[in-house]
């Protein structure tokens, strides 16, 4: 229905123009996946992956605030860079996204790279599989 919709206006803008597509096909999409729940080995699946996303639901905003707080940290060692390409170099050391940094990095920066990957890697990342294990046992 959206994609009538985005196809028929006239859209000037291209990225609204695949923003929009971009939804539409992510509704559909999980319209499908939602008709797998007539199988029975696809609905006990679809069933502990929808457990998991609702329980992820507080850590995902633990998540948010480490990132945000040690983009903070980060941004002030920064001199060039603004507070949206510091949180997004932080998210990407979420997945050891390190990239070249020994020229660049003074002892306390590298101290704050530990100390982010330590907790992100394996406090965070722990508490992820027990969230999820508890969810799979609960279902």
């Amino acid at each position: 229905m959206i994609n009538i919709a985005v196809s028929a206006t006239s859209v000037e803008s291209e990225m609204l123009k695949g923003w929009l597509m971009s939804f539409s096909l992510l509704l559909g999409y999980l319209r499908w996946v939602s008709y797998l729940r007539i199988f029975a080995p696809t609905r006990n699946l679809l069933r502990i992956i929808f457990e998991i996303c609702k329980d992820m639901l507080s850590f995902v905003i633990v998540l948010g605030f480490t990132i945000v707080c040690f983009s903070l940290m980060f941004l002030q060692f920064e001199d060039e860079r603004n507070l949206r390409d510091v949180i997004f170099y932080v998210y990407l050391l979420m997945y050891a996204e390190i990239g070249d940094t020994e020229d660049t990095f003074d002892f306390s920066r590298r101290s704050l790279l530990v100390i982010l990957t330590f907790i992100l890697s394996v406090v965070l990342l722990n508490l992820l599989i027990a969230i999820m294990a508890d969810s799979y046992e609960r279902v």
